[in-house]
């Protein structure tokens, strides 16, 4: 059996890969598609058709962060639970039939008009980060303009306020901490999960106007 390629994630965390990573994906790339990461540890995938084949595989499971979670020394449990217990409940990390629940729950508004009506906010929004970036004549596609587009779109979503908007930057990032085991947001996620919280007692109350109040109103209404 031919030995495997392997690899160590960790350098992403050096300070050159983190300022610019493309050259180091490109670098592992050129080894092998498929490699052992000795850090984290797991396999990396790195070629197309090789994710594209898995993405289809039903063998694998997306429910990856209760069985990692449930590895962990008791120490590290306790230091990740909080953040374990915000990802598992992400669609995103579960399969059916939870998965097929949470999608059946948001399916039915996610129609032609919510798309509609959210358009102009996602253009004004989308303007706004241009205008900034202008004047430079340069900007990071990711960090100037994707990634606040898509947090702005969220927090519009789900009705964070705009005090709390800040706290869903580098959300994406939650996920690296887990499996690094760190408990340095902690406090960001108790945060957020608090002002999520206030926003279910007003919709509770019936006086939440995020875009999904509007969705749950629509699905009420089209039970009665």
């Amino acid at each position: 059996m031919r030995t495997p390629h392997t690899t160590n994630l960790s350098h992403l965390l050096d300070p050159e890969h983190a300022a610019e990573p493309y050259s180091f994906y490109a670098e592992l790339r050129t080894k092998s598609p498929v490699q052992w990461d000795d850090w984290m540890p797991t396999w990396a995938v790195l070629g197309r058709p090789e994710i594209l084949e898995l993405s289809q595989d039903r063998r694998l499971s997306a429910a990856r962060i209760s069985d990692f979670y449930e590895s962990l020394p008791e120490q590290a449990r306790g230091d990740v639970a909080l953040l374990a217990r915000t990802l598992s409940d992400m669609m995103l990390f579960n399969d059916p039939p939870h998965h097929t629940r949470l999608r059946r729950l948001i399916r039915p508004s996610l129609t032609p008009r919510l798309v509609r009506e959210l358009r102009f906010h996602v253009q004004e929004l989308a303007d706004e980060l241009l205008d900034k970036v202008l004047p430079s004549g340069r900007m990071d596609i990711i960090h100037d303009f994707s990634e606040p587009l898509s947090r702005g779109v969220i927090a519009k979503l789900a009705g964070v306020s705009d005090d709390a908007a800040h706290l869903l930057e580098s959300w994406q990032g939650l996920l690296h901490e887990f499996f690094t085991q760190s408990d340095s947001q902690n406090a960001r996620i108790q945060a957020l999960r608090e002002s999520c919280d206030r926003t279910a007692t007003a919709r509770r109350h019936s006086t939440a106007d995020d875009f999904f109040s509007g969705m749950i109103s629509s699905q009420l209404r089209a039970a009665d």
